[in-house]
């Protein structure tokens, strides 16, 4: 017993050892909304695809993040948690900041960058949407994104118009399943030895020319994820590619 007892001491005071107080530092991730390089604009007909020309125009762009965690410089990943230590979930949606906080308990240190899914993992997307609290991003009537008695969540829901022989037509896909799932990969050197502010771009216009080329007027304009012809699945997969690095700022 005796044995057992300094055994856990010393493991007590190598934890204390590692991240002694005064070493953990907070993070805010910053996501802002563009389209080829320029603020991403809402319920005007203005956006041109650079790659194919195609002129779009933007009324929805909802989606629920999940699963935050820094690269560290072996490659492992470190995930990153709320107050109460539970995982950290955001919904975006136009009109509000893209802003996540992430409180004062990452352990100072430099990180190789950030990962994040566009998604829900399978326990969250068909658990009981009850359990979260009014205002939590996963609850109901906050996001508007769950399917109620189908069952899971819409992760992202992209709504707007397009030209087609010069007429405005809707295009509308949401993007559900877990097969569908986007995981994000952002790498850039992230050095935090005090409270950070961690910028990135959503680079809307990707959505539709990435590592596959999305033409609402060949390909399909609408989708729920199912018999679509794979065009939900062509969009997760230019989504995991659509964010890119900006900057790493000091907090004010």
């Amino acid at each position: 017993m005796r044995n057992a007892n300094l055994f856990l001491s010393l493991m007590a005071a190598a934890a204390v050892a590692c991240t002694p107080e005064g070493n953990e530092v907070s993070l805010d991730l910053s996501i802002q909304p563009k389209w080829a390089g320029q603020d991403l604009a809402y319920s005007t007909m203005t956006s041109v695809q650079p790659e194919t020309g195609d002129t779009f125009q933007w009324e929805r762009s909802d989606m629920l993040l999940s699963e935050f965690a820094l690269i560290k410089e072996d490659g492992s990943l470190l995930p990153l948690v709320d107050e109460s230590g539970d995982p950290i979930y955001a919904f975006f949606t136009k009109g509000t900041p893209w802003t996540v906080s992430i409180p004062d308990n990452i352990p100072k240190g430099h990180y190789q960058g950030i990962t994040f899914t566009v998604g829900l993992d399978s326990a969250v997307n068909f658990g009981d949407p009850s359990v979260w609290k009014v205002g939590h991003p996963l609850n109901p009537t906050v996001n508007n994104l769950h399917w109620g008695w189908q069952g899971g969540y819409v992760f992202m829901a992209i709504e707007g118009f397009y030209q087609k022989l010069g007429a405005r037509e809707p295009w509308l896909y949401h993007v559900a399943l877990l097969e569908n799932r986007m995981p994000v990969r952002v790498e850039g050197d992230l050095h935090l030895d005090g409270s950070r502010r961690l910028v990135l771009h959503w680079n809307a216009d990707r959505i539709f020319y990435g590592v596959n080329e999305v033409r609402p007027a060949e390909d399909g304009a609408f989708s729920h994820s199912s018999f679509d012809g794979g065009v939900a699945h062509m969009i997760s997969e230019n989504m995991r590619q659509s964010f890119s690095w900006v900057a790493l700022e000091n907090k004010k």
